[in-house]
């Protein structure tokens, strides 16, 4: 008998180390694919006309749901926002590709994240990919359907090497580079323990009316200067010129001011401001490093070349 699954897809999860926000108005985004993501095993179902949906992480299942075909009406779910959120992108599938779970077939889905669901990697993304590649559909249109993001993630989840991405007039330009720089090892990523949504935080920015056409450039140009750093400490002035930009226009603190003002270097949000992960730098001793985080009792701080695909 075979037992070999009939699709296996794989996606890669993400940071975004510059660019936040200003990259739904154009600017350039430097983003880094992680060396952890998520794997989606597709199995036929014995059951006719029926989607089984799991996903895991590290700590173990934490969603199921049944959904019946074709209508995608959810019959049992453990978690019904989330169940109603799966519909919503195997409905915008569906309308990308009218054969999609479409037929009497049934199937078992079974997805794992390798990284904890709270840290803001990617779990929504690599699903979003994963999905497209099943479906054989353009991954970026599938996640204009359902997100308010720029894409960003969705290019991270299919790229091996760190990018810049730029979204202008709905086209996406995505250029790999080598961002491997001899300082990594001043660089941490460190877990603030708080979840950020992201569509509520672009909702925020796009009430504000501060942005300009000179801040968009202002963004893409600090990112190409962090990208093709040649010394820590361009790499770090211009961080820290990019926080604060992004502090006027958003009117909300940074991470350092707000939390971390007595650190010895840089810290900045990453991604969806206050949640998730912060990017820290400091040529102070490793051991010092740890020992402050630990300190604001946030102990899980991870080094530059323990996460990033380089």
């Amino acid at each position: 008998m075979n037992n070999e699954p009939l699709h296996t897809f794989y996606s890669n999860g993400k940071l975004l180390i510059t660019g936040e926000y200003a990259v739904l108005n154009g600017a350039r985004a430097l983003a880094v694919p992680l060396r952890f993501g998520q794997e989606m095993i597709v199995n036929p179902s014995k059951t006719d006309k029926l989607l089984t949906w799991e996903v895991a992480d590290k700590n173990g299942r934490w969603f199921s749901c049944k959904i019946q075909l074709p209508t995608f009406e959810v019959i049992h779910s453990t978690n019904q926002s989330m169940a109603t959120t799966l519909t919503s992108w195997l409905q915008a599938t569906r309308k990308l590709q009218p054969q999609f779970l479409n037929n009497d077939n049934g199937y078992h889905v079974s997805c794992t994240l390798q990284f904890d669901k709270n840290w803001g990697w990617g779990s929504s993304s690599t699903a979003i990919a994963n999905l497209a590649k099943w479906a054989k559909v353009d991954p970026f249109h599938l996640n204009r359907l359902v997100s308010k993001g720029s894409g960003y993630d969705i290019a991270c989840a299919n790229h091996n090497k760190p990018i810049i991405f730029q979204l202008q007039s709905g086209i996406q330009t995505i250029e790999e580079i080598d961002f491997q720089p001899a300082f990594s090892k001043y660089i941490y990523l460190v877990w603030l323990g708080v979840k950020k949504d992201t569509n509520e935080s672009i909702t925020h920015y796009q009430k504000q009316d501060t942005v300009s056409p000179s801040f968009i450039d202002e963004i893409s140009a600090l990112t190409d200067k962090i990208a093709f750093a040649k010394s820590y400490e361009e790499f770090a002035t211009c961080l820290n010129l990019h926080k604060t930009l992004l502090s006027m226009i958003l009117k909300t603190p940074s991470a350092q001011e707000e939390w971390f003002n007595d650190f010895s270097g840089i810290v900045k949000y990453l991604g969806a401001w206050g949640g998730d992960f912060v990017l820290a730098t400091s040529t102070r001793p490793e051991e010092e490093v740890r020992a402050y985080f630990q300190q604001k009792n946030l102990p899980l701080v991870f080094k530059w070349d323990e996460l990033v695909i380089e």
